[in-house]
């Protein structure tokens, strides 16, 4: 789990949502003034999709931001795997005389 707090700019809830629905969101200006296009959280939230995790956002526009990243460790990863391999082999056992 890794948590990011700034406090820039802030996003809206619509510019939340289209970042959710893979949207390209409104450009804005940063708190520098610099403009932003919003690439580098559409690449956080893909790369996370990707990883089966999640991407949280807590965020008041002038307020900041929040952000929760979790990611399966590797060791969920392989206990998933075998999870579903004795789920797969249970029902051959069965049928097996």
């Amino acid at each position: 789990v890794f948590t990011i707090k700034d406090t820039g700019a802030g996003l809206s809830p619509e510019q939340l949502q289209s970042i959710r629905q893979q949207q390209s969101p409104p450009r804005q200006q940063g708190t520098g003034g610099e403009a932003g296009l919003g690439l580098g959280l559409r690449l956080v939230h893909e790369f996370v999709l990707r990883n089966q995790g999640s991407l949280e956002v807590q965020s008041q526009p002038g307020q900041g931001s929040t952000f929760t990243l979790k990611l399966p460790t590797y060791q969920q990863e392989q206990a998933q795997e075998q999870a579903q391999e004795q789920a797969q082999a249970r029902p051959q056992a069965a049928a097996t005389p």
